[in-house]
């Protein structure tokens, strides 16, 4: 959401995108290794931005419960990372940037940024997300999910949809599992805005719809223009990590798709649109599919969906 976020803030005069971040922050934000480059808004936006993807970023994982599974209870690999994140411990989340990107911070390391120039090549970066969304809480003077609940869920009715569990009817939301069937302990996120949202399919898909009419400049959000800044290509081939994967405003362009993919411990989500038919698809699964036969399942179930949309579509035009 920090896509649609961000060009609201473009179109209430709040941010312009080829801004410097540090025109907006209280602190400064520099790439040790090219300091005299600034890192700009537009650069968080498209993945380029040369903060790199952390080790301590790790720590913004907060378990909501004991974490009481034994060793051969769950994989090595869980079982590491769930004790890991049962260390950690909740701060805000304009105190955790801080600490990682500001060079007083006591999280930050020069490895916390690439060696490349920013706005030279395309890395992507959960940290540089959750800062254009901490930026917009400055510039707004709201928190992060205050500011969706105002001009994104309640527009679209995403009633069912928050960034805590405090904020949903939780009887309503499934548990989370690790492949072997085992329910993942609770957990929010300090930077949740760049993958917290607790979602169903029901809300997710008023979003996703919402982008599409965009796309097609019938959106409720914001204008026309708008959307379609958010979802055009801005990365050049000599920025491109991979030649068939373009970044928009927070929107990956893959081949003829417009959409995002996701995944936390216990959690998938792909939600992906063709511009060119007007089908969307949106999948969520409560389990990671960690293992090649449920890969390949999850594959399958893609395909179908895709299916799917084009039966429906030539059904209608009869």
């Amino acid at each position: 959401m920090i896509g649609i976020s961000l060009m609201k803030a473009v179109e209430d005069g709040k941010i312009v995108l080829d801004d410097p971040i540090n025109d907006y922050l209280p602190y400064q934000v520099i790439n040790p290794y090219f300091p005299n480059t600034p890192i700009t808004i537009r650069q968080l936006a498209n993945h380029t931005s040369s903060i790199a993807e952390m080790d301590e970023y790790e720590m913004s994982y907060i378990l909501k419960e004991p974490f009481t599974y034994k060793k051969g209870e769950i994989s090595k690999a869980k079982y590491k990372e769930m004790r890991y994140y049962a260390k950690n411990k909740q701060r805000s989340m304009a105190d955790f940037l801080k600490a990682l990107l500001a060079k007083n911070g006591d999280l930050y390391s020069k490895k916390n940024y690439l060696k490349h120039k920013p706005g030279s090549q395309y890395a992507y970066s959960n940290a540089g997300a959750t800062l254009a969304a901490h930026i917009i809480e400055i510039v707004y003077d709201l928190s992060y999910d205050q500011f969706t609940e105002q001009y994104i869920l309640d527009p679209l009715g995403m009633t069912e949809t928050g960034w805590s569990y405090e904020s949903i009817d939780a009887e309503k939301h499934t548990d989370l599992h690790f492949s072997n069937k085992r329910v993942v302990p609770k957990y929010t996120l300090i930077t949740y805005p760049d993958g917290g949202l607790l979602t169903n399919v029901v809300d997710l898909s008023q979003y996703l719809q919402d982008q599409m009419k965009g796309y097609a400049g019938e959106g409720t959000l914001i204008s026309n223009d708008a959307y379609q800044e958010m979802m055009k290509p801005s990365l050049s081939s000599e920025q491109q990590k991979r030649k068939s994967r373009n970044y928009g405003i927070f929107w990956e362009i893959t081949g003829d798709h417009i959409g995002h993919n996701g995944g936390d411990p216990g959690a998938v989500c792909s939600l992906r649109f063709d511009p060119e038919t007007g089908i969307g698809r949106l999948f969520m699964m409560n389990t990671i599919p960690n293992h090649p036969s449920a890969t390949q399942q999850f594959r399958s179930i893609w395909g179908l969906l895709s299916d799917f949309g084009v039966a429906i579509l030539e059904e209608t035009k009869r």
